[in-house]
């Protein structure tokens, strides 16, 4: 049976001419402004903390009053800070562990850092060279009748004390 092409008005069809939807101004509400929509989004879709919100906000509102500048553009220009960081301190060096496991060896990558360099790293480091204590110490305080000896650091201890005494005789 052939369907022959007809004629059917849009009443017939249920299709019926509507006036315009009235625009909405403000799909965002019920927040206060479309930024805070904009944020909220944002937050909900990275999963923030409730620090890392009021950190960030914080930060904004910083930003809005003029106390501080943020420069990065773009996710890129933050990566770019973070390697000329990492390039600052000591990297990790990837070593390959071996864990026998049921008859079988297990290979596993473990990063860690070269405690030589990260030493040296932090020796060097002029901001944090100025806060280590090199001489050993024998802390004492006073309880109203005598003086009592107190441990509070490594450096407190004996045995650093013995071996700057073995070496300043020596």
């Amino acid at each position: 049976m052939e369907i022959l092409p007809h004629e059917v008005s849009q009443e017939e069809l249920g299709q019926y001419a509507f006036p315009a939807m009235v625009c909405n101004t403000q799909p965002w509400h019920p927040f206060i402004e479309e930024s805070d929509y904009m944020f909220a989004e944002i937050a909900l879709q990275a999963g923030l903390r409730t620090s890392h919100i009021n950190g960030l906000l914080m930060l904004i509102s910083c930003i809005g009053q003029g106390k501080v500048k943020v420069t990065l553009q773009n996710e890129v220009d933050l990566q770019c800070a973070w390697d000329r960081a990492a390039m600052q301190v000591t990297p990790f060096a990837c070593h390959n562990m071996v864990a026998p496991y049921k008859g079988e060896d297990f290979t596993f990558p473990v990063y860690a850092w070269l405690l030589l360099e990260w030493v040296l790293d932090l020796l060097l480091n002029p901001l944090l060279a100025l806060h280590f204590t090199w001489d050993a110490q024998k802390l004492f305080k006073y309880d109203g009748s005598k003086y009592e000896r107190f441990y509070s650091e490594p450096w407190g201890g004996d045995c650093w004390w013995n071996i700057q005494v073995y070496c300043s005789d020596s």
